[in-house]
């Protein structure tokens, strides 16, 4: 199977009809391991001059977090990060606000996407992950950061847990 290679430019494209979200920057609590595509991870070389790196594995926290917990490269963040909160199942627990698209069907129907759309934006971005994902591995990707997330909750000392959503 051929791999499809997206270019930034295309990545941008994708980036600009997903939803966007009012970020209130408490990403700390919300960022752990992440997955991407191979374009995602070679725009993001390509732009700091260095490899995405690796994640506290004992917090389970994102390597491109600051000290005071914000993500040092917010406007290069993969397309799982950008689906982070404008998901049903993925809300943002501090109440960040979703905005609407820069371009195409979103940026005039503001609202959470369901977890189908969510699964084809992963559709289009993980073309070369390990060749085109399937909807169900699109489905195994959101499942797994929502897991991740969970487990490093479960694990943040008490001072730092997160309390439950209503």
């Amino acid at each position: 199977m051929a791999t499809i290679t997206l270019t930034p430019a295309a990545l941008d494209a994708v980036y600009a009809e997903m939803p966007g979200i009012a970020c209130q920057q408490k990403c700390r609590e919300c960022c752990s391991l992440i997955l991407m595509s191979r374009s995602e991870d070679r725009r993001i070389r390509e732009a700091t001059g260095r490899p995405f790196p690796e994640a506290n594995m004992e917090t389970l926290e994102c390597g491109w977090l600051t000290e005071d917990g914000r993500c040092s490269h917010y406007q290069l963040r993969p397309g799982i990060c950008r689906l982070w909160g404008v998901v049903e199942s993925m809300r943002c627990p501090f109440g960040c606000e979703i905005l609407p698209a820069q371009t195409g069907y979103f940026s005039t129907h503001v609202r959470a996407l369901t977890e189908a759309e969510g699964h084809r934006f992963l559709l289009r971005l993980g073309s070369d992950v390990l060749g085109p994902l399937t909807e169900a591995q699109a489905a195994q990707v959101l499942a797994s950061i929502q897991r991740q997330r969970k487990l490093r909750a479960r694990a943040a000392p008490p001072g730092r847990r997160r309390s439950k959503r209503r």
